[in-house]
């Protein structure tokens, strides 16, 4: 049941790395300019609403480094899953099992960054849930699993 559950909960952290974490709204007049609006205000009549939806994926094209680093904490807790429930050394699956905690440490830190630019979107929620439902999974690694009964 465990590993299942983390595989769901890294597919769907996966899937959030191309859907928005926040949204941003800002009003421009007719000729471009920004016009400043207080947060609950009525724009001023003319202004022309901009929604700016922040995509980790985005960073790929914008900051291929900071994009890179993205792709490893959102994907790699995908890869790690699958890894674990295809490949046989024992070696390998500890290594991969001592890297996760890095991975989900960054990947909590870019959802709580970009959600934290704008309004969070249901995708950021979904991602911090993921995120922690992947720690507790692998917390629940280090639990005695009780005994088959005959």
């Amino acid at each position: 049941m465990r590993s299942r559950v983390t595989l769901i909960a890294a597919a769907l952290l996966g899937a959030c790395f191309v859907l928005p974490l926040s949204t941003c709204t800002r009003y421009v007049d007719a000729k471009g300019e920004a016009v400043p609006v207080e947060e609950g205000a009525t724009p001023p009549e003319g202004a022309v609403a901009i929604v700016d939806y922040q995509v980790p994926a985005e960073q790929l094209w914008t900051h291929t480094v900071g994009g890179l680093l993205m792709l490893v904490a959102f994907l790699g807790p995908l890869a790690s899953a699958l890894h674990a429930r295809f490949v046989e050394s024992a070696r390998a699956k500890r290594v991969v099992f001592w890297l996760q905690p890095l991975l989900l440490l960054a990947a909590g830190h870019y959802v709580w960054v970009i959600a934290g630019f704008g309004r969070p979107t249901a995708a950021a929620w979904l991602a911090a849930t993921a995120v922690a439902a992947l720690a507790l999974c692998w917390l629940a690694a280090f639990a005695p699993r009780a005994a088959a009964a005959p």
